[in-house]
């Protein structure tokens, strides 16, 4: 690989001093493009060896692809975040007791509530939640980061 071929040049326009150039060709057919020291001043014109064009086009794709699951899984956080917020106050106290697989007498006895009221309260939790099963409720409280309720 001839030095002036590949357009490396220092600060200064000036061509670098011989040791210099053979070390940094070197290091350009080992395929370290960007791991010179910032004294070293090099612009390389030319673009990285093929392989190297290869792995940063991958790298990318990952990279992208890890932004896209990041996104979604923002988005359902949000979207499970307001209909959380569509709970009443009360709902929402009881919420941590029913993802613990609590019975309703149970919840009741420990929030002073009518059996009946707490059977209310769990299937508008349902609802509002669009949980088709109460695994599916504990699986979104966890994502909310709602932890069970008090023994």
């Amino acid at each position: 690989m001839a030095f002036n071929s590949i357009g490396l040049r220092s600060r200064r326009g000036k061509e670098l001093k011989k040791a210099e150039r053979l070390r940094l060709e070197a290091a350009l057919e080992e395929g370290l493009k960007g791991t010179f020291p910032a004294s070293d001043a090099v612009a390389v014109t030319q673009p990285a060896p093929e392989r190297s064009i290869f792995q940063d086009i991958e790298l990318t794709q990952a990279c992208i692809e890890q932004d896209r699951v990041r996104r979604q899984q923002a988005r359902l956080v949000a979207e499970l975040r307001q209909r959380f917020n569509s709970l009443t106050s009360r709902e929402q106290e009881v919420l941590p007791f029913v993802i613990t697989g609590r019975l309703n007498k149970q919840i009741a006895g420990q929030l002073e509530l009518s059996e009946m009221t707490v059977k209310v309260h769990r299937g508008q939790i349902m609802r509002k939640m669009r949980a088709r099963s109460l695994v599916e409720l504990v699986r979104m409280a966890d994502q909310l980061g709602i932890r069970a309720g008090k023994p």
